[in-house]
């Protein structure tokens, strides 16, 4: 496989172990171009991402329920740097997202949102196969939407998550995994719509490895949340999915890939205290994709997600989706 590509898939996702290089204390006179060289010895990508989805709901026996929904966003910059010498990563990313719901019955919602993301990693090497670390996330996401009676609602969310990890590769064998466990709070504030606050934790797995030109993995996960609302509404969120993925690898960096989400998400939702409603939704994702490396820095991929999601029962709340959503990234890679 192109050692460039490699590193996007396995370094970038996995975060795999760099040596772990020390300045020495005992040679005062040049400390600071040794300072100097311990932060600016980095690697990592700059870039940008578009991505639009459009979904279409029913409600079964409601007609006038029916909506089509447009989603885009446009990523300015989404950057990852890597700080060899101090064993340190993160990424960060922002994102203009505009949504544009249109029920059946030609009364429109519509939504601006600017969203920051930024996390942190620290590294801690164990062998030259094995690393784990600890992490630190924040999503901030500030908008409005001007609702089908032309109202206004402002509305501003974040979430913060601590997270550890563990990543595994064999280099003799070409096997690997990844896993990682984060628990985290989201405060959401949506004025006249009221305020929530959420508890969550989630868990993931992953092996991987490769067979010549092909890439095979298997992602396992599952999360939980309990979110309280102004309304005195208690709701219990459960997901749990696995997702198979075949990639092949051809020509000069060049890669397809394709990969299918099955995922059971469960909601208990009622009045705090009270006997709570549950429904359920089942969802089917399929992601087409194609990447490729440009000259020594550059590289550049375009996927297209087909998303179905079934409730079994039909709630006022919910309606089945169906979803096509397309993006494409390109990344200076340093």
């Amino acid at each position: 496989m192109n050692k460039s590509l490699l590193s996007v898939l396995i370094v970038n996702a996995l975060a795999a172990g760099y040596a772990h290089a020390e300045v020495a204390t005992s040679d005062t006179s040049n400390t600071f171009d040794q300072l100097v060289n311990v932060v600016t010895n980095v690697n990592g990508h700059v870039g940008v991402a578009y991505e639009v989805k459009e979904t279409e709901y029913t409600k079964l026996g409601d007609p006038s329920g029916n909506f089509k929904e447009k989603h885009k966003e446009n990523s300015y910059i989404d950057g990852f740097y890597n700080f060899n010498d101090l064993n340190l990563f993160g990424n960060y990313k922002l994102t203009q997202i505009t949504n544009s719901k249109r029920n059946a019955n030609g009364s429109s919602e519509n939504s601006e949102t600017t969203k920051l993301e930024f996390t942190t990693n620290y590294r801690y090497v164990i062998s030259d196969s094995l690393n784990t670390g600890l992490g630190y996330s924040l999503e901030y996401e500030d908008g409005y939407t001007i609702t089908t009676d032309n109202k206004k609602i402002n509305t501003t969310e974040a979430q913060n998550e601590f997270s550890t990890w563990l990543g595994y590769w064999n280099n003799d064998g070409q096997w690997g995994f990844y896993g990682d466990a984060a628990i985290g709070w989201n405060d959401a504030d949506k004025s006249a719509w009221g305020n929530s606050d959420t508890d969550l934790y989630h868990v993931s797995f992953k092996p991987f490895m490769n067979l010549g030109k092909f890439f095979v993995a298997a992602e396992l996960y599952y999360e939980n949340q309990d979110t309280e609302d102004s309304w005195n509404n208690d709701k219990d969120f459960t997901e749990r999915y696995i997702e198979p993925e075949l990639a092949y690898s051809f020509g000069d960096g060049k890669r397809v890939f394709v990969k299918h989400r099955f995922s059971e998400k469960e909601t208990k939702v009622g009045q705090k205290g009270q006997p709570k409603d549950e429904y359920f939704e089942n969802i089917n994702k399929t992601t087409l994709g194609y990447q490729q490396t440009v000259g020594d820095n550059w590289w550049v991929s375009a996927e297209v997600e087909l998303t179905r999601e079934k409730h079994e029962k039909n709630d006022v709340r919910t309606a089945d989706k169906d979803s096509d959503n397309f993006k494409l990234f390109a990344q200076y890679r340093f």
